[in-house]
């Protein structure tokens, strides 16, 4: 057997400690240490992924909280809109708008004819004098109906400039609006 002093012996124990912490840092510490650096960025990952969704799902709720709101405010919206089948029925109140005003009316052009429209697009062409034509634009805008209003166009007609006419001054407007149409 080999026989060694006691500085061998204490280098040797010395050694064999060093060896067998080098094993346990390498078999046991090394992977718990990227095993919990792993978990980390797992856990920030879902923390940021949980945020992400916590304050969606917050917003959802917000707007569902509104919806009740949003439903009591628009349900009256119906009644506004214009049903496909009550077209005739808006050009007929269009024109006893303009028979009470004593207007001149004719429709320049539509789009009726397209079924799957949203709105209607009417331009029309208005004859009178200018206060008839300004209460009829004012009985419009008191129909039960979305009207935008696209362009309005006012000119004088040429018996304005002719002298010693006894007709009143008369007006044209040319006017472009939408109404828009239930879907139903």
């Amino acid at each position: 057997m080999l026989r060694l002093g006691v500085e061998k012996k204490l280098i040797l124990i010395v050694l064999l400690f060093v060896v067998g912490d080098l094993l346990v840092l390498g078999a046991v510490i090394w992977p718990t240490v990227r095993f919990i650096n792993r978990t980390y960025h797992e856990t920030a990952m879902r923390r940021q992924t949980l945020g992400g969704q916590a304050a969606a799902e917050q917003r959802n709720r917000l707007a569902y909280g509104n919806l009740n709101t949003v439903e009591a405010q628009t349900s009256h919206y119906p009644n506004h809109l214009l049903r496909p089948q009550d077209e005739l029925i808006f050009i007929a109140l269009l024109e006893k708008t303009a028979a009470d005003h004593r207007v001149t009316h004719k429709v320049d052009s539509s789009n009726f004819d397209n079924p799957k429209h949203t709105y209607l697009t009417l331009s029309l062409s208005l004859g009178g004098t200018y206060a008839d034509l300004t209460k009829y634009l004012a009985d419009l805008e008191q129909f039960p109906y979305f009207l935008i209003f696209e362009s309005i166009n006012i000119s004088p007609n040429e018996n304005r400039l002719q002298t010693g006419n006894p007709t009143p001054i008369t007006t044209t407007m040319h006017l472009t609006f939408h109404v828009y149409v239930t879907r139903q």
